[in-house]
């Protein structure tokens, strides 16, 4: 597991008598970020929503990468900046508005896009329990992973909308 080998390697600098340098900290603080494989022990049957933003030589600077089982379904929306996401055969670097679908078998490999200074993206991980892939429909661009730009998912959402309110009479 990379966080055994992270924390190994930074045991002589954490447990040293100098202080800490502003560099190692952030160093440190982007490896454990880096290091994480799993969400499994974080979200857990819980829907959470949140905001990331990563800038260019901070500690935040940091990449995702999730291979195993995740503990839901989880949502990006890129608000400013731009994000690069690994997809296995196939990489999408994200603009403004652009929405990503993931499923928890999906391979997640994310970070800052190296011609920006800062990606601000929003999250939400939670569970499906009403098959929400295929009410959305959104085109899947690898294994499990679905891509749409916001004017198309308003769209979406009216349609969805409106059959939902037809259904009830």
């Amino acid at each position: 597991m990379q966080y055994d080998s992270m924390l190994n390697d930074w045991n002589k600098v954490m447990t040293a008598t100098a202080e800490l340098t502003d560099k190692d900290a952030n160093r440190f603080l982007r490896r454990l970020f880096d290091s994480v494989e799993s969400d499994q022990q974080f979200f857990k049957y819980l829907n959470v929503a949140s905001r990331g933003l990563c800038v260019k030589g901070s500690w935040t600077d940091h990449s995702i990468l999730r291979p195993q089982t995740k503990a839901g379904w989880t949502i990006h929306v890129t608000l400013k900046g731009s994000g690069y996401y690994n997809c296995v055969r196939t990489t999408l670097q994200t603009q403004p508005d652009d929405i990503l679908l993931f499923s928890p078998t999906a391979y997640l490999a994310v970070r800052r896009a190296g011609d920006c200074d800062q990606w601000l993206y929003s999250w939400v991980t939670f569970q499906d329990e009403g098959g929400i892939k295929d009410m959305l429909n959104w085109p899947e661009i690898a294994s499990g992973i679905h891509h749409i730009r916001k004017a198309k998912a308003v769209n979406q959402c009216t349609l969805v909308k409106k059959e939902c309110n037809e259904l009830r009479g």
